[in-house]
């Protein structure tokens, strides 16, 4: 249901359907109060965005994939989270 629910907001949030969120379209994602409520409902705290899209684009592309999406929405679910976000901070100093 949670990786169903993560496709979901990720088709919602690609604009235009290539595939891939870019920065553009992941910020609008966040400002989108019906995406902001679902990616709550999956324990996904959206108030450093400029932190999760980076978590997310793992081969730092620019953009997020699909997969790229769902393996971060699901890595900084919950109390892992701030060990990962802690960790993207301290690599990128």
């Amino acid at each position: 249901a949670t990786i169903s629910r993560i496709t979901q907001i990720f088709q919602a949030s690609d604009s235009n359907c290539s595939g891939y969120l870019d920065l553009k379209e992941f910020a609008a994602m966040l400002n989108n109060p019906q995406l902001v409520a679902q990616l709550k409902k999956i324990q996904l705290d959206t108030s450093q965005a400029l932190t999760i899209f980076r978590l997310c684009d793992r081969d730092r592309s620019g953009t997020v994939s699909h997969d790229e999406f769902i393996g971060g929405c699901l890595r900084l679910r919950g109390s892992a989270r701030s060990t990962d976000m802690l960790t993207l901070l301290y690599q990128s100093e």
